[in-house]
């Protein structure tokens, strides 16, 4: 579709709350074994384009972990950010097409 007056549904996503937070999986474990978690909540609307109606409304969460990787690094949140995304996007079409 070109133009969203032509498409039979619209779809709105709105990103509501990110939270990042350290993490230590044992409480025996040092610094060297931290890493952190990142949180994503979205909030999603579908509206009918026919009569401007809402056809639903619902939140979707996702989540993912890293770790870091040696001793001589931080954690990084670049892989952990791609797959917080790419769950979000999946459950977020699951619930549309649903």
């Amino acid at each position: 579709v070109l133009r969203q007056s032509e498409a039979e549904y619209s779809v709105d996503v709105v990103l509501v709350d990110y939270q990042k937070s350290a993490e230590f999986f044992n409480p025996m474990d040092t610094l060297l074994a931290s890493g952190f978690q990142l949180v994503i909540k979205a909030e999603v609307e579908m509206r009918s384009m026919k009569n401007k109606k809402n056809t639903a409304k619902f939140s979707v969460f996702s989540e993912s972990r890293v770790v870091r990787e040696s001793a001589n690094q931080l954690p990084r949140d670049r892989q952990a950010l791609m797959n917080l995304t790419r769950t979000l996007g999946e459950k977020i079409a699951f619930r549309v097409r649903n």
